[in-house]
């Protein structure tokens, strides 16, 4: 009984930071498709928390510490994300990352070219104007 009580400690303290950052009862309710009394009584602690509330919580907050929420162990949220499984969205902001580091790569390459153009340009101006001002 002592772990059911401390795993709806942190639940509460879930749901908790859960409304510090903009998603009320009612928004978690809409999105669960549960009543807001069955919510509210996840975040009093009253409601049971079984393996259907875990992996509710879990599936909705995937960055969520699941040994934290199950055992106490460890931070509430993951620390490094580098052994998260990546989700879909992960796998396609590393692609655009790549797309746009090799886009800012080759951009820098074609900068580089144009300003040496501009600099043998600027050289065959200066040239010309001493031509110019020798036969003056």
């Amino acid at each position: 009984m002592g772990i059911d009580k401390t795993i709806n400690e942190r639940v509460k303290i879930w749901f908790n930071y859960q409304l510090k950052n903009g998603k009320s009862q009612r928004i978690i309710s809409n999105e669960w498709e549960k009543s807001t009394q069955y919510i509210n009584s996840l975040v009093k602690g009253t409601g049971s928390i079984g393996l259907n509330v875990i992996k509710q919580i879990l599936d909705y907050d995937q960055s969520l510490n699941a040994r934290w929420l199950l055992l106490g162990h460890g931070e509430m949220y993951k620390e490094d994300l580098i052994f998260q499984e990546p989700d879909e969205n992960y796998s396609t902001e590393i692609t655009l990352s790549k797309q746009t580091n090799n886009l800012i790569k080759e951009l820098n390459s074609e900068l580089k070219l144009l300003r040496e153009q501009l600099n043998i340009k600027d050289s065959q101006i200066e040239f010309l104007q001493n031509v110019i001002e020798n036969q003056e």
